[in-house]
């Protein structure tokens, strides 16, 4: 009885009862996106911060966030140094700038960070490996997963991997073979698809993915080497 009560009051008028339960569903869907802003704002946020050697950080009291951090004066930097609790006191610079690529005419705001070189500032093996390599004039470190973002190396370049000093003679265009299973021909991926939504096109068909190198100088080249251009 009391199922076929709760029934009519459901279906005696549709609309309202649609408009109830959607209701729920949109309160439902806003709690787990404000549980997902809950988890993952604290940790992406605090992403830099956790890679950094510090203790006490001293900000500026108009920062608003890491791309609009603003600045304090220098003096407060020497004053901090003079305590004697305090081992060191170093700056730190970041801020936003725009990056545009000229190859696919695409334009973004980067996030930058700047540190002297000297300060053991950041505790990561990856910015450690390649600190020689920043102290080359006009030279900037840009984290793997956005390096495409940034455009291909241009052809006729010298660079050098680790020991080695290569000539880039162009870029590398994929083909179909690259979307067949090895053994048994079949296409079972479509790498050109997924390199094509974050490389682009070149000449308005060729998906480029890697570049072509002639070896001038020879030298040792390890996992993780930096390329640099000569």
């Amino acid at each position: 009885m009391r199922r076929l009560v709760a029934w009519r009051i459901l279906a005696h008028e549709k609309g309202r009862s649609v408009l109830a339960v959607g209701g729920i569903f949109v309160a439902v869907l806003l709690i787990f996106l404000e549980l997902g802003f809950y988890f993952s704002v604290p940790k992406g946020g605090m992403l830099i911060y956790d890679k950094l050697r510090f203790d006490i950080m001293l900000a500026s009291s108009a920062y608003f966030f890491q791309g609009q951090s603003f600045e304090f004066p220098r003096r407060r930097l020497f004053q901090a140094s003079a305590l004697p609790e305090v081992t060191a006191a170093v700056p730190l610079y970041q801020g936003s700038a725009p990056w545009f690529n000229k190859a696919s005419t695409l334009r973004r705001d980067v996030f930058v960070i700047g540190f002297n070189l000297r300060d053991r500032v950041f505790d990561a093996a990856d910015i450690d490996r390649h600190i020689d390599a920043l102290k080359r004039p006009d030279t900037v470190l840009v984290d793997e997963p956005t390096r495409p973002m940034f455009g291909a190396i241009a052809p006729g370049g010298h660079v050098e991997i680790g020991e080695a000093v290569v000539r880039i003679p162009g870029p590398v265009p994929r083909c179909v073979v690259t979307t067949q299973h090895p053994e048994t021909g079949i296409r079972d991926l479509d790498t050109l698809r997924i390199v094509k939504a974050y490389r682009g096109v070149r000449d308005g068909r060729k998906v480029d993915f890697g570049v072509y190198a002639d070896v001038e100088e020879p030298g040792r080249v390890r996992v993780g080497d930096s390329v640099l251009p000569v």
